[in-house]
This record gives C-alpha cells, sequence and structure tokens, in this order.
C-alpha cells in the first residue's frame, strides 16, 4: 500500500550560486501524489508545473497546470 511521504530540494547551476530550481512532492495514503517544480528558463523566465497524481482502480490518472511566473 502507498507510504505517506513529503520531501523538497532546490538547486543552482553554479557550485555557490543562486538556486535556479525547486522541486516539491507530498503523496498520502491513498495514492495521491502533488507537487510542484519550478525552473529559469534560458529566456530568463521563471516556469512553474504543478500537478496532481490520483491512483483509482488500479489507473494513474495525471493532472497538470503549467505556470508562468516572472
Amino acid at each position: 500500500p502507498p507510504v505517506p511521504f513529503k520531501y523538497a530540494y532546490e538547486a543552482g547551476r553554479a557550485p555557490g550560486g543562486r538556486p535556479d530550481r525547486y522541486v516539491e512532492q507530498e503523496g498520502d495514503g491513498t495514492g495521491q501524489i502533488r507537487g510542484s517544480y519550478t525552473y529559469l528558463d534560458p529566456n530568463w523566465t521563471w516556469q512553474t508545473v504543478k500537478y496532481h497524481f490520483v491512483h483509482f482502480r488500479n489507473l494513474l490518472f495525471f493532472i497538470g497546470k503549467k505556470l508562468n511566473r516572472f
């Protein structure tokens, strides 16, 4: 059965530099997983994708949404 979890991290391209990507994800004990990732694209625009996976009757459904951050 699914086990609840939660994690997050951030990373940068240059050692000691500022982060340019972020990830968060959590899952509950029912098989649902929610999360997001954000990154700085080559045009210096922040891009964010939020997602939600739902486990239902042995199928995994994906619900996602892309958001732009400036």
